[in-house]
């Protein structure tokens, strides 16, 4: 189900940028972090990547304390191939060639949107301009808040869970996030391709 035109409508909303919003079909399921680090790897902020499915070692990708960067996922149902974008800054129109290229195989397109806090919205234009350089199926949106969150990519059928680092489920008001963004900005400011 494509969800670009709900996102359209929230993001004509005055409040936009303020709250959280979540668009998906179901609600997201939990992963422990010892049930998938074995055959996952870490996705740190601002990298993009290139991530297949293999069958064996390599499912899932791990993205811990997104905060104010930018998730975005480009699965590629065919193939079960991703472009995992980490962002911690506005991205540039040569990062958006570079992304566009490395998905330029992909026939069946799922785009997914995760991360920024309540008033740090300098990012969200890049959900649109990945989506329009892309023209794939926006199947999820969990953007803004107050929270922090940790996300497991599952590459085998292109889902999001919940990553639980602690293998264990928090209590109410335990991820809200204390951080300033300053606090979190990597040194580099350039988006690299691994």
């Amino acid at each position: 189900m494509d969800m670009w035109n709900a996102y359209n409508a929230q993001f004509a909303k005055p409040a936009f940028g303020t709250e959280r919003i979540e668009l998906n079909t179901k609600t997201r399921a939990y992963s422990s972090l010892s049930a998938v680090s074995s055959k996952g790897k870490e996705l740190n902020a601002g990298i993009a990547t290139l991530e297949k499915y293999d069958g064996e070692g390599n499912r899932y990708v791990l993205c811990r304390n997104v905060i104010f960067d930018l998730l975005l996922t480009l699965y590629d149902v065919d193939s079960a191939q991703a472009v995992i974008v980490r962002a911690n800054r506005s991205l540039g129109r040569k990062d958006i060639v570079s992304i566009r290229h490395l998905a330029s195989k992909f026939t069946n397109v799922e785009m997914r949107a995760i991360g920024m806090q309540n008033g740090e919205a300098e990012m969200h234009m890049d959900v649109r301009r990945v989506h329009d350089a892309i023209r794939g199926s926006f199947v999820e949106a969990d953007l803004f808040g107050g929270e922090i969150r940790h996300i497991c990519f599952d590459m085998k059928n292109g889902v999001t869970y919940d990553l639980l680092p602690e293998d264990r489920h928090y209590r109410p008001g335990e991820l809200n996030n204390t951080y300033k963004k300053e606090d979190t900005r990597l040194a580099s400011s350039e988006l690299k391709f691994a």
